[in-house]
C-alpha cells in the first residue's frame, strides 16, 4: 500500500509542475486524510479541454468517488467557460 502511495505522490509531484506551465488543475478526492482519487482537467484550447489521469485508489472503488469527481470536473469545466460539447 505504501509502495502505491509513493507512485501516486509521484505522479501528482509531476502534475503539479505540468499544472503551472500549462494551465492543468488538479482535483484530489479524500475520505477524511486519506486520498481516495484524482481527476486533471487538461486545457486543449480556449473552448475545449480534457479530463485526464482519472483514477480511484482500488479499495475505495465502488463509492462513487469516480463519478463524483467526473461530475464536478464537468461542472468546473462550464464554469471556466468551455464548451462540455468538446471536453
Amino acid at each position: 500500500m505504501e509502495e502505491l502511495h509513493d507512485r501516486i505522490r509521484e505522479d501528482l509531484v509531476g502534475l503539479e509542475n505540468r499544472k503551472l506551465r500549462d494551465g492543468w488543475r488538479i482535483y484530489l478526492a479524500r475520505i477524511e486524510s486519506e486520498l481516495a482519487g484524482c481527476a486533471v482537467l487538461k486545457p486543449i484550447d480556449a473552448i475545449a479541454c480534457e479530463l485526464k489521469r482519472l483514477f480511484v485508489v482500488r479499495h475505495l472503488q465502488g463509492l462513487g468517488i469516480g463519478s463524483a469527481l467526473c461530475e464536478y470536473i464537468f461542472t468546473t469545466a462550464g464554469q471556466l467557460g468551455f464548451n462540455l460539447r468538446y471536453c
